[in-house]
């Protein structure tokens, strides 16, 4: 069996941890935005990541390629949603919370692991601790505890 994800336990330093706040609130915001308009009854407008990013210009500070992966979740959410041959019927989503925990996903080509470090872009190299030294990766999950 092969393992598709890993999670590691980071050790970012004070300018790393800001931009991951701003990270993580990018992602929370365009995520809550998605679930608000479909949510709507009418007028349901689903802007793409580039044009958040272009109305926010804030947004620019951080990778765009964690949005786009969060509106890839939330495309897959929409498609489970309707999708009629589904055992167990999905709820509405549920927006995301400051408060809870706080993680986002890069895809395999937007970050690299070389010694302890993982790198990840537009923060750099991260201290990291994992427990296996062989990986088998697809995404990373990256989490605020």
């Amino acid at each position: 069996m092969i393992q598709k994800a890993y999670k590691f336990r980071i050790y970012p330093n004070k300018a790393q941890k800001v931009l991951l706040g701003k990270t993580f609130g990018c992602v929370r915001f365009a995520w809550n935005r998605w679930v608000e308009n479909f949510n709507k009854k009418e007028d349901k407008v689903f802007k793409t990541p580039t044009e958040l990013r272009q109305e926010f210009e804030w947004m620019k500070e951080v990778s765009h390629n964690a949005v786009q992966q969060k509106e890839r979740d939330f495309k897959e959410f929409k498609s489970q949603f309707f999708n009629r041959s589904r055992k167990k019927k999905l709820g509405k989503p549920s927006f995301k919370s400051k408060r809870n925990k706080q993680s986002y996903r890069l895809p395999n080509t937007k970050f690299y692991i070389k010694d302890d470090k993982i790198r990840l872009e537009k923060i750099g190299f991260v201290k990291t601790v994992r427990s296996t030294s062989t990986l088998n990766y697809q995404y990373t999950a990256l989490h605020n505890y």
